[in-house]
């Protein structure tokens, strides 16, 4: 009987696994399995070759027969069952696929791109049907690296058309590793110093994390990295790419908070923006298209603090935060975006299928000028700047002139203070493209309804803390300390403890890095790990009152309130007036069960605090514990007063009851009860502070009988 698919796949991916930790053995028999049971796939015969292979080497291992390249030999046999793997996983997801949208629905579809790559000219370039291809394309041979040489070197050939291919073959890698695809990415990038060269760069950093573990097993590798490192500004585009893969992780957030911030103002504002927009239908003549609305000014100054809002949320694009993926990210309905191959277009002013499409919207005139202006603003991806040229249509006929001479305007004023900020130099214009052609890719990947079927690379856990492979590059240790430093102030916690970890292992021994580290294991409530870097942080005598109390809190949280009383005693030495210092020398006590001292701390910072809920109910939990039951009462009541938690009144009916006031007690532990989700929440509290009760005299019975009325009166939600 058959497998099904999806326990083909699962087979796979445990046959890779099985790959990656050298048990070659068990992955030819599983492997072997699959042929078995479906005869007719191709490149059975290579799997059994490379079976042999592993046989003989077996057979002599076992002989003792010498063989110095019998590593080099396990190492390659390892690679072409990898890659044999990754065959058979590409095939079944293809297998039977009817889905037109599901890119594998073309896997079996045979193309000769050579030809056409080999004999093109711009506009008889069959774009589309080449990039598919390219993309489904899963090894390559010495054909296809002679070809793509004779394409990029041909100066007839546009620079968009080499970017749409370096994206194809980057877009096949990203889905099946192909050494000699790769090498493809290394040549195009040394020998083409424009778009497409940093585009094939990141080419090459994505699959190489994607793929770190088969791409561990080619040396060439290294070596090609240590080549192209050499090259002007490659370290600090290695560095740029590294960061804006973490930025994009930050870019589902953006949008949330754009619906969740911006959104909602700007629909309850559209309406008077609509009618501000619409006195332009009284304009009668050109001079009067450039006169404002009065109105506006009014509105405007009447809503600052969201304007203000508004103004940062944009600004942050400028440092290279995907915010126009919160506006501009959905607009890809347009036919333009049914072919793959647009996606990864770079906008440029002569593109004829735009000049085209706004001829007749606006007129011819403004056509040239707004095309070339929007070709310059570094901060739209290209991706994002065709939506708009797509969009004008829809924007209202009375406003789309204006619309677009104030966009043009806008754009020529950014970009100078773009260009006043930082300059024209090479690596500005390479980090413009960088950040381009990463949102491209993330619009591509999270927004395109067209082409389904693949894994989405940004949901991937992307990151140099997962391999060494680039640790031949220059200056890594800075590269990771950069890249660990964004994760962390993104919050990205678990990402940043990897990266410092690794800073660490390569020779940065600094305070920052270890309080970075030990608050990121803090902050994900490894707080063993959290105190052992404090502690080494304190080594370096740097900012001793914020580790002191960092260093008592994780003793506090790890139950060793001796050490942690002791470093928040030092703590309070540094800063006698920081009341949280003293807040938490009390809970010390409290843990230690030293209720008479705990009491006295926190009269001290009742005298500080007197209306601070926290310390009353620290005092009336002291006062509990000390059988001042009148002094438990009146804290609970002043907290009451203020914050009231539900805690608080079932403490009160405790009170009220152990003083024989039973009906003020059940008034309070109704109360309580009807706070919490359920009976049974309340049941399991009420029974864990039972203690002072039955210290007092009341019976279990009493108790049992008191949470049975209290159940009868508990409202069901």
């Amino acid at each position: 009987m058959q497998m099904e698919q999806k326990n083909i796949l699962e087979l796979l991916n445990q046959i890779k696994n099985n790959l990656y930790e050298q048990e070659i053995s068990e992955a030819v028999i599983k492997i072997e399995k699959i042929y078995n049971s479906f005869p007719d796939i191709a490149k059975k015969d290579d799997f059994f070759t490379t079976k042999e292979m592993f046989k003989y080497l077996l057979d002599y291992f076992a002989k003792d027969t010498p063989d110095p390249q019998r590593e080099s030999i396990y190492n390659d046999i390892r690679k072409k069952l990898i890659t044999q793997t990754d065959y058979l996983t590409e095939y079944f997801k293809a297998y039977h696929q009817t889905d037109f949208f599901n890119i594998y629905s073309k896997f079996h579809q045979k193309i000769d791109y050579y030809s056409s790559l080999i004999n093109i000219e711009n506009d008889t370039l069959k774009l589309e049907d080449i990039f598919l291809r390219i993309w489904l394309t899963n090894t390559t041979d010495v054909r296809f690296s002679d070809t793509m040489k004779s394409f990029f070197e041909n100066q007839n050939i546009g620079e968009p058309n080499k970017c749409v291919i370096v994206s194809a073959i980057s877009l096949s890698l990203f889905r099946f590793f192909d050494f000699n695809k790769l090498n493809v990415l290394f040549d195009v990038y040394i020998n083409q110093q424009n778009e497409a060269g940093i585009r094939a760069l990141i080419g090459i950093v994505v699959t190489l994390l994607i793929h770190y573990k088969s791409a561990g097993l080619y040396t060439e590798i290294k070596q090609n990295l240590r080549e192209i490192d050499v090259i002007e500004e490659t370290n600090r585009n290695f560095e740029f790419i590294f960061l804006q893969l973490i930025k994009a992780k930050e870019t589902e957030g953006i949008i949330k908070e754009f619906e969740v911030d911006i959104l909602p103002k700007m629909k309850e504002m559209q309406d008077d923006i609509i009618k501000g927009f619409n006195d332009f239908d009284s304009f009668s003549s050109e001079n009067m298209m450039d006169d404002e609305n009065p109105g506006w000014e009014n509105y405007f100054d009447k809503n600052p603090d969201f304007f203000e809002k508004v103004e940062k949320f944009t600004m942050r694009q400028f440092d290279g935060s995907d915010i126009f993926s919160a506006t501009l990210g959905n607009l890809k309905n347009f036919d333009f975006f049914k072919k793959a191959s647009n996606w990864f277009v770079p906008f440029y002013a002569e593109n004829k299928e735009i000049n085209d499409f706004l001829k007749g919207k606006i007129d011819d005139n403004l056509i040239s000028e707004f095309l070339h202006n929007f070709e310059k603003a570094s901060y739209f991806c290209n991706s994002d700047k065709y939506s708009f040229c797509l969009h004008i249509p829809d924007i209202a006929p009375v406003m789309r002139q204006t619309a677009i001479k104030m966009l043009v305007s806008e754009i020529d004023a950014t970009q100078e203070l773009l260009n006043e900020k930082y300059g024209n130099q090479k690596f500005q214009l390479n980090k413009s493209i960088i950040t381009r052609y990463i949102q491209d890719l993330y619009r591509f990947y999270n927004f395109n309804k067209n082409f389904k079927g693949f894994d989405n690379i940004f949901k991937l856990n992307l990151g140099l803390h997962n391999n060494k492979i680039f640790d031949v590059i220059d200056n890594y240790s800075g590269i990771l300390r950069s890249c660990a430093e964004l994760s962390f102030s993104q919050k990205f916690f678990t990402d940043s403890i990897k990266l410092f970890t690794q800073t660490i292992d390569y020779g940065v021994n600094e305070a920052d890095v270890y309080e970075k580290l030990a608050f990121a294991n803090q902050k994900i409530l490894n707080f063993d790990e959290a105190l052992n870097n404090y502690l080494k942080a304190e080594l370096f005598d740097h900012n001793k009152k914020w580790l002191f109390k960092k260093i008592g809190f994780c003793y506090l949280k790890t139950e060793n309130y001796e050490e942690a009383l002791k470093y928040y005693s030092k703590a309070e030495k540094e800063d006698a007036e920081d009341l949280g210092v003293l807040m938490f020398i009390g809970r010390c006590y409290i843990s230690m069960k030293n209720y008479d001292t705990a009491l006295k701390n926190y009269f001290k910072l009742d005298f500080f605090q007197p209306d601070n809920p926290k310390v009353m109910r620290s005092l009336a939990f002291c006062s509990l514990m000390l059988d001042k039951l009148e002094q438990t009462e009146k804290y609970l009541l002043r907290t009451i007063e203020i914050e009231p938690e539900k805690m608080d009144f079932l403490l009160l009916g405790n009170i009220f009851w152990i003083q024989k006031n039973k009906k003020e007690a059940i008034s309070y532990y109704i109360t309580a009860m009807n706070e919490f989700k359920t009976f049974t929440d309340f049941k399991k509290t009420f029974i864990e502070n039972k203690d002072k009760l039955l210290q007092y005299g009341v019976s279990e019975f009493e108790i049992t009988i008191m949470l049975d009325f209290l159940n009868s009166k508990y409202i069901r939600k």
